[in-house]
């Protein structure tokens, strides 16, 4: 357990750290360094994002540019050394923004957001020579699904067919395990987690804005004890709730951490309406998510004295304004149907989809059926046909006994990651974040790109950071040991 002599080591949930090797490694930041930290800045970035989600969703050009734009931003980014801290900011930006380009219809494929963050991590790591972290286990994972590939080809053979099917079932595994290549071994030295954070929320604050919209303006919104299109903006709610539960999260952790009252105040309005407009998509997964992971984040904060009053604040504020004023104004709409969808035990389908891959694997126990076959195969009545919702069933389904080890693997990272973690604000974020990504994989496959970029984001190597404050802590007691020595015999050299 961790006691209040831990090191203010959280890189996430930092501020102003004296520890020499912080502002080193991580630099958490004072509000002076970062322009995010004042309200001004802030407003004028969420402002900007949101009359530029208006103007994508009226331009598929606009939607269009954008997307190809963020990604050679990053890949320039990327190109330079210098710059790789900023090209993981870009990389952030891109895994929240591929459901915001969804929505809006951009003229880029299915699973350009993935593929994008990708492309920008595999150029770092070409020119960074960076540590091995957990890339092996990644590597495993991946690799591990490889043998029922052969399946999915014998059974469609070389067609189009068979490369959107592979694309959409694999595309976020292999984001995953490059993440984990990546991020495990990142030695980047103005890496600020807080600002990775602001430019994860952008895309997130477009894409509410679009919802919001799409609300506001309907001439008939009819709630019922099923996922709302029209409050999700015309798009799937489920991958529209999942990046405002991710946005919930992340508007809290910056707010627990914010320098000042009123810029905390800020990110608390910005999980309210969030959260407000995330319950109105009546798709449950993107607030389940957010409640685990905080859940789990708020355990492990308890711990350290230096942050707790500080949680307990926030969570207390957002808890009232939940209880005493969304919820309140959210029955009154719905004319009570909130209720009856958020207590429903209606999975809407997916748990006869999981009974379905799960008869399968029974059937295919060894390879499974291959990659995006299991649709083809599964006998589930009208839903014979539909994508896998629950990523543990699909990986026993179509990969068999590997998609177990994989998923095996999977976990062990998480949890390797949690046990390397040296302080209690640290494991905290490694299990809120690890959290997040495992329980969307729950009802959302791995659809959205985020879920890998967050997975990522949690075997970030806190036991790297450890040694070198170690490190820089006894060079710093060298030099000290030096200067006396000189002090006191003015002839040493």
């Amino acid at each position: 357990m961790s006691t209040a002599t831990d090191p203010p080591l959280s890189p996430p949930l930092s501020h102003g750290s004296a520890q020499p090797w912080a502002r080193a490694r991580f630099q958490p930041g004072a509000s002076r360094d970062i322009a995010f930290y004042t309200v001004f800045n802030l407003g004028a970035l969420l402002l900007f994002h949101m009359l530029l989600a208006l103007v994508m969703d009226s331009f598929r050009a606009v939607a269009t540019v954008h997307a190809i734009g963020s990604l050679l931003i990053a890949v320039k980014l990327a190109g330079s050394r210098k710059t790789h801290d900023l090209a993981i900011y870009a990389c952030g930006y891109i895994a929240t923004a591929d459901v915001l380009w969804r929505m809006t219809k951009s003229m880029v494929f299915w699973e350009f957001g993935k593929y994008a963050v990708v492309a920008v991590m595999g150029l770092i790591l070409v020119n960074q020579k960076g540590r091995l972290g957990l890339s092996a286990w990644g590597l495993l994972y991946f690799a591990l699904l490889m043998p029922s590939v052969a399946l999915a080809v014998g059974a469609q053979g070389l067609t189009n067919a068979l490369r959107q099917d592979l694309s959409f079932n694999l595309s976020g595994p292999f984001s995953l395990a490059l993440a984990v290549v990546f991020l495990s071994g990142y030695t980047g030295k103005r890496l600020n987690i807080s600002k990775l954070l602001v430019w994860m929320l952008m895309p997130i604050v477009s894409a509410f804005t679009l919802a919001l919209y799409s609300t506001l303006t309907a001439t008939r919104l009819n709630f019922a004890n099923a996922a709302n299109f029209v409050a999700s903006g015309g798009f799937g709610p489920n991958q529209v709730s999942t990046v405002l539960g991710l946005g919930v999260v992340i508007s809290l952790v910056l707010a627990t951490q914010a320098p000042n009252h009123l810029l905390r105040l800020a990110y608390l309005g910005l999980a309210a309406v969030l959260s407000f407009q995330a319950v109105l998509t009546f798709s449950r997964g993107g607030l389940f998510n957010a409640t685990i992971a905080l859940a789990l984040l708020g355990m492990h904060n308890l711990q350290n004295r230096r942050i707790r009053q500080s949680f307990i604040a926030v969570m207390v504020a957002a808890t009232a304004v939940g209880v005493f004023i969304l919820l309140p104004q959210l029955t009154e709409w719905t004319g009570g149907k909130v209720t009856e969808r958020f207590t429903s035990l209606d999975t809407t389908g997916r748990q006869t989809l999981a009974e379905a891959d799960l008869q399968l694997f029974k059937e295919h126990m060894l390879l499974g059926v291959g990659p995006g076959q299991s649709r083809y195969q599964r006998r589930a009545g009208s839903l014979v046909r539909v994508a896998a919702h629950t990523e543990f069933t699909r990986l026993l389904a179509e990969h068999g006994v590997f998609g177990v080890a994989a998923l095996f693997v999977l976990i062990l990272i998480a949890l390797q990651a949690y046990k390397l973690a040296p302080t209690a604000l640290a494991k905290g974020w490694v299990a809120g974040m690890a959290s997040w990504a495992l329980v969307s994989m729950t009802h959302a496959g791995m659809r959205v790109a985020a879920m890998s970029f967050v997975f990522g984001l949690a075997v970030l190597p806190f036991h790297y950071w450890r040694r070198q404050e170690r490190a820089l802590q006894n060079r710093a007691a060298r030099n000290r040991a030096a200067q006396d020595r000189a002090a006191q015999d003015p002839s040493t050299p």
